[in-house]
């Protein structure tokens, strides 16, 4: 294996995660979801019916890179999203989805299990390859993390 290994690797990963938030806007266009972006839904959906600090939320997404504090503001003014107070440290804050932010979670789990369903119905052993795939992305993600930290 060569160094050119490692770079496609993350070059792909890369345009994976691209044809997910393309996937993701197409399926806001198609509800009818205007001004709302695929990182803003993604947001929604990681949260899902829990409630987490803002720093928890951040950890889970698949939105780095993005302005989270701005989507957030964002989500709360659109009412998808409400916030509290930490009642024990007021610098830390809590989100959770409203019902209509649970909706929009609810249309990107069905779009995901649609799109996966799909994948199945194909035929192709795509679907089964997917768990080693995650498995090696974990690694990967895990072996980058400590070479940045370490």
């Amino acid at each position: 294996m060569t160094t050119n290994v490692y770079f496609e690797a993350l070059d792909l990963a890369d345009q994976v995660r691209a044809h997910m938030f393309d996937a993701v806007g197409a399926e806001l266009a198609r509800a009818k979801y205007a001004g709302l972006t695929p990182a803003q839904a993604l947001l929604i959906y990681t949260l899902g019916d829990e409630e987490l600090k803002i720093s928890e939320l951040y950890k889970r997404g698949c939105y780095r890179g993005q302005n989270v504090s701005y989507n957030l503001n964002k989500l709360v003014h659109l009412g998808l999203l409400a916030r509290r107070r930490n009642p024990n440290d007021k610098r830390s804050c809590y989100v959770r989805a409203t019902n209509k932010g649970r909706a929009i979670a609810m249309l990107l789990r069905q779009a995901f299990d649609r799109r996966f369903g799909n994948l199945v119905a194909s035929g192709t052993a795509l679907a089964e390859q997917m768990a080693s795939a995650k498995s090696a992305l974990r690694a990967l993600d895990n072996c980058l993390t400590a070479q940045i930290v370490g």
